[in-house]
């Protein structure tokens, strides 16, 4: 893994549509129909570790400065695949993860009827397993996993329940943390990174924050309008966002006054699909995509319009070419762009910075530059009237599903 690059590194800056630096299309559609479900960089910065539907995590090195002309975004190679044995539930990054020890390289995977694996995030060696079993002896994965700001401990979302694996163990060994009157798969998870507190969201449409060592619900919001499938918490762990699936909103709560949303931020998820968002390190920024394959910043110092909640526009408009929606009829792809020149290029409404597929974009921001990566993509069906006795239509999918165009954006 490359070393993060720092040195005249310019400040973020949302006065302009991000710029395409690289992206990655060709490593994704070696399989048919297949597609992204989400990225994220390296603690570190160091690199982004992708997930798609072909269940195989990929981990891209930054590429290294001054990188590539204006509209001539090289393709990348990852610097390594791991492939999983099904669905992959859910992945994430070891959060003291330090590209300058090896040992801290570690990557957290859950997929369907498999323990949750540990990845070496260098050579790809299972570094170790985590068994969990329901009460039938029978393996279980979690939906969800997270783990704690000193990585002493990972959770893992199941139904109704939130399992605590200690990190130094791996094994069958676990404690139930949280959960408790929550119906439902436990969809997302998130820590506090001040406090040892973290929220899980369950598809019963029910949102809870517990404390790590154990007892009942510090706070619980049980008729949330959509089930959450994503949740962040601000860098002072004062407020927890939230986003859920077929929901037209994120919400946000101050968790000082718990008792109503603080925010709404408005963006379109018309799927089940899970639609993430996340913050910029001073917890000013929120990004995320929606259903229309827009990318949307919002100042969360802004206040907030009226409405119950309190409604938060985006910023005003942000220059934008032309052409104001651009869709790729093409191959799978990553895509890295910097906040201030995303691409492809394309604005929609104020605020909304580009688009940069039809299928919902997953933005995650690099943690010291100003740096941009989304990956978009979701598996497409046949119309019942395209599958008659006649055949189907050539330009739809084939029978039995496809995949819409997939990319994975980095951008500066």
């Amino acid at each position: 893994m490359a070393a993060p690059m720092v040195e005249g590194c310019p400040p973020t800056s949302w006065a302009a549509p991000p710029r395409p630096v690289w992206g990655a299309r060709e490593e994704f559609a070696h399989r048919p129909h297949n597609f992204l479900r989400g990225c994220k960089w390296a603690p570190d910065g160091s690199c982004i570790l992708t997930c798609s539907d072909d269940n195989t995590l990929r981990i891209f090195d930054l590429p290294p400065p001054p990188g590539p002309p204006p509209g001539a975004a090289p393709s990348p190679v990852p610097a390594l695949r791991v492939p999983e044995g099904d669905t992959i539930y859910d992945f994430t990054w070891f959060p003291l993860m330090d590209s300058s020890q090896p040992p801290t390289c570690l990557v957290a995977a859950s997929s369907r009827d498999n323990p949750v694996h540990l990845w070496d995030a260098f050579d790809g060696t299972l570094r170790g397993s985590f068994r969990a079993y329901s009460h039938l002896e029978e393996p279980v994965a979690p939906h969800s996993l997270a783990f704690a700001p000193d990585g002493s401990q990972l959770l893992g979302g199941f139904d109704g329940a939130v399992r605590l694996f200690p990190t130094h163990r791996p094994g069958r060994h676990c404690q139930e943390r949280g959960g408790q009157g929550q119906r439902g798969l436990i969809g997302c998870l998130a820590f506090s990174p001040t406090q040892p507190v973290f929220a899980c969201g369950s598809y019963g449409r029910s949102l809870g924050l517990y404390a790590l060592e154990g007892g009942g619900a510090l706070a619980l919001w049980p008729h949330l309008p959509a089930a959450p499938t994503h949740l962040c918490f601000s860098p002072d762990g004062n407020r927890l966002y939230a986003g859920g699936r077929k929901d037209h909103h994120v919400l946000c709560w101050d968790l000082r006054r718990p008792e109503r949303p603080l925010l709404a931020l408005e963006r379109r998820v018309g799927t089940n699909q899970r639609v993430t968002f996340d913050l910029d390190p001073t917890g000013r920024f929120l990004v995320s995509g929606d259903t229309d394959g827009f990318v949307t910043v919002w100042d969360t110092l802004t206040p907030p319009g009226t409405g119950d909640p309190p409604l938060l526009p985006p910023p005003p408009a942000l220059p934008c070419p032309p052409r104001l929606r651009q869709r790729y009829q093409t191959p799978p792809a990553t895509w890295v762009s910097p906040p201030g020149h995303l691409g492809p290029p394309g604005c929609r409404s104020p605020g909304d910075l580009g688009v940069i597929m039809s299928p919902p974009p997953h933005p995650s921001l690099h943690p010291g530059l100003p740096l941009l990566a989304t990956a978009s993509g979701q598996r497409l069906f046949p119309a019942p009237w395209d599958s008659d006795e006649e055949g189907t239509d050539e330009d739809g999918p084939p029978p039995g599903g496809g995949q819409s165009p997939t990319a994975l954006v980095v951008g500066a």
